[in-house]
């Protein structure tokens, strides 16, 4: 596998998508899970973000793996039931320039459920279908939306930072069917719907400095999560968008009814002008 992308997401110029690469049957190394706990996080914060490597098999249902909680309702549910990252991060966040305490970016830190390798955020796509040991289906939901809690968990107040930058966030999934998982468990690729569309790229594209509002529009589209779907929206809603004249129609001696149409084919899920919009006409 080709070395994982150095980037800067919020800089970065954004022309057109790529395949993402078909990733090739993996293991899962460790499969976790964990309680909430109050004051967590060196006594600050209410958290379920350390998990702990279980032996066993788990069952795994439509809200998650048994056993496995969550602070917010934003953080689980049926839309966030399971949580992956790719091991491989750990090495490149350990060497990070700046971090506080590299022994602190080992396997599991960043509360996931699956550990593997071999997955990462521009090989896994939305929509993605994986089948997890014998039993369970997976589908891609969203790239994880990280929060303030990462500078705590890692105690370096650039974290969150970082990991929007570069992407290495992981991300959520929804359970399909349901089944018993267990460490060393193979998960496969069974189904691609959006081939274009990686977790990489979704984060390119709306947090992108330059982005074509086409790559935007198709994006609202995705079968994402409410939250990333609204985020989208918002970014298309404020983004220039150019409009041609299609009517003009008198309506008064003195006032003109100008009717206008996007120049581009985009989808709009929201209506394309708020109240007192400004617009320039050349």
């Amino acid at each position: 596998m080709a070395p994982y992308p150095s980037i800067n997401i919020p800089k970065e110029t954004v022309a057109a998508l790529e395949h993402a690469p078909w990733p090739q049957e993996s293991a899962v190394l460790e499969v976790r899970t964990g309680k909430v706990k109050k004051a967590d996080l060196g006594g600050q914060i209410t958290s379920a973000i350390y998990k702990k490597a279980r032996t066993g098999p788990i069952f795994c249902g439509p809200t998650g793996l048994e056993g496995d909680e969550h602070v917010a309702a934003l953080h689980g549910g049926t839309e966030r039931a399971v949580h992956q990252y790719n091991a491989g991060h750990y090495p490149d966040w350990r060497s990070e320039k700046g971090i506080a305490q590299p022994d602190l970016y080992d396997v599991g830190s960043f509360g996931e459920n699956l550990v593997t390798t071999g997955m990462r955020e521009d090989s896994v796509c939305i929509g993605d279908v994986y089948k997890l040991g014998s039993e369970v289906l997976l589908e891609v939901s969203e790239p994880r939306h990280p929060c303030y809690k990462l500078n705590t968990r890692f105690q370096w107040p650039r974290m969150l930072k970082r990991t929007i930058q570069s992407g290495r966030a992981g991300w959520n999934m929804r359970v399909l069917q349901s089944g018993m998982v267990c460490k060393g468990d193979k998960i496969s690729l069974l189904k691609r719907p959006h081939p274009e569309w990686s977790i990489l790229n979704v984060q390119r594209v709306i947090r992108g400095k330059t982005v074509p509002l086409r790559l935007l529009s198709e994006c609202t589209q995705l079968p994402m999560t409410e939250l990333w779907i609204n985020i989208a929206n918002e970014k298309l809603i404020r983004n220039p968008k150019p409009y041609k004249l299609v009517d003009a129609q008198m309506a008064a001696s003195r006032v003109r009814k100008l009717t206008f149409a996007l120049s581009e084919d985009l989808v709009l899920t929201k209506p394309e002008f708020n109240p007192y919009a400004f617009a320039m006409i050349t």
